[in-house]
């Protein structure tokens, strides 16, 4: 200590050196406590989205839920005798199902963009036209070990299966060989959990003989719905084609289109499935057969999912703030100006006010124009500090240039979805290497 006092130039270098680290060692604790912030306001983030999704929950429980459509089928009941030890007998009812030979399926998804409560809406909303037609084989009952004296034909029905009745537009009426038949809900569930909740069928008295030949039939569904629109494999060919004005469609299931095309106008799509694809017959007896494990179709996506993005930039937020904090530290350093840690907070807390401004301006506007707007305040707001505290209105240009530069690049990432982690790991290599050049000059032992 008695050399550092006979030689003041060393002196000054040691106390710049060690205010220096002190300020970097300031910076690198303040933005870690800024986390704490953001934190809160990704919570926000949470509870708003709860929120809306209870919103929309509650309209699509009095509008519709998600629609599975199962069928038409032919339902063909017989009768099995059994005997006691006593030889008393008794006679139980099962079913046998029959599947269409072919079955055409062309529908169109209408969105319904008007259901709204307060400030959330409800998105996942539709209407839907729905046309089948098709055409039932002649049944071979021989091939299910079904004596004939067995079958009442007389009691045969025409069953299909939907989901949720309340979407229900209109009557379901079927054009079966010319002859126009009604749908009415299956109290007697005869089909088991395959049709459950959701079943309807009319009675169609037939004969021995007209099972021989095949049965051509059409209809016509008017149905509302929520959030998807499914089809379960019926037919030995089956073919479903459906479009919609809805921008952001998921197809799922366990088939994969054999036509897509999606746009921000809308999409088309076109599923083509053989019998030989699904793990079930054409025709089987009982109910031992899901038909919902192979359903397929389209779920409709938020196209503007606000509080997803603002939840994903929140996730930037330490990238974010050190970069800030860092710069406005470098800047320091090469102007020889000295900024008081609480200018170093305002900053910070600058950076996480802009999170609440994206997340309440979204809820009005979207994301896209809420960042805009709320990225631009921020930037002006920095930028117009930095002069202030470096006392140069080019230094604040600058500052807000670089600022708006990192909203930019977040931005592009939180647009991304399968190239988010290549173009943020190169961005992030380029910005190291800026980094690096221009503060290679820095004299941070102030010895010269």
């Amino acid at each position: 200590m008695e050399i550092l006092n006979q030689n003041p130039e060393i002196l000054n270098k040691f106390r710049l050196s060690g205010n220096l680290t002190l300020k970097a060692v300031l910076i690198a604790v303040l933005t870690l406590f800024l986390l704490i912030p953001a934190a809160f306001i990704s919570e926000l983030v949470n509870e708003r989205s709860e929120r809306r999704e209870k919103v929309e929950t509650e309209l699509s429980s009095k509008w519709a839920s998600s629609q599975t459509l199962k069928g038409p089928v032919l339902v063909i009941p017989y009768v099995k005798e059994t005997a006691d030890d006593k030889g008393d007998k008794t006679y139980s009812t099962y079913y046998c199902t029959l599947l269409p030979e072919n079955l055409d399926i062309d529908g169109e998804i209408i969105p319904e963009k008007n259901r709204s409560r307060g400030l959330f809406k409800a998105f996942s909303l539709y209407k839907s036209e729905i046309n089948l037609k098709g055409e039932f084989p002649a049944i071979d009952f021989a091939a299910l070990d079904i004596p004939l004296q067995d079958i009442k034909f007389e009691r045969s029905k025409l069953c299909f299966g939907i989901s949720d009745f309340a979407g229900l537009e209109d009557l379901v009426k079927v054009d079966l060989d010319g002859e126009i038949v009604e749908l009415s809900k299956d109290k007697n569930d005869i089909l088991g959990d395959n049709f459950s909740a959701g079943g309807m069928g009319v009675g169609i008295p037939l004969s021995k003989e007209s099972f021989s030949s095949k049965r051509k039939f059409s209809m016509q569904l008017r149905l509302k719905g929520s959030d998807a629109l499914s089809f379960a494999p019926m037919g030995k060919t089956m073919i479903v084609s459906l479009k919609s004005q809805w921008p952001n469609p998921s197809f799922f299931g366990k088939y994969l289109s054999s036509e897509s095309e999606v746009s921000d106008s809308g999409f088309s799509v076109k599923w083509k499935l053989l019998d030989v694809n699904r793990n079930y017959p054409q025709i089987w007896k009982g109910t031992e057969y899901d038909l919902s494990e192979a359903s397929f179709g389209v779920k409709m996506l938020n196209p503007n999912d606000s509080y997803g993005k603002t939840h994903r930039a929140v996730k930037y937020a330490l990238l974010f703030i050190a970069l800030t904090l860092g710069l406005c530290f470098c800047v320091e350093i090469l102007q020889k100006r000295r900024i008081h840690p609480l200018q170093y907070s305002l900053i910070g807390l600058a950076l996480c006010i802009f999170y609440t401004l994206l997340l309440s301006i979204g809820e009005y506007t979207g994301f896209n124009l809420a960042y805009l707007m709320a990225s631009s305040a921020t930037v002006a707001l920095i930028a117009i500090y930095a002069a202030s505290i470096f006392k140069s209105t080019k230094t604040g240009i600058i500052f807000g240039g670089v600022i708006a530069g990192l909203y930019s690049f977040i931005f592009i990432l939180i647009q991304l979805s399968d190239g988010a982690l290549l173009v943020g790991s190169v961005g992030l290599f380029i910005l190291l290497c800026l980094i690096m050049y221009y503060t290679r000059k820095i004299d941070w032992y102030g010895e010269r």
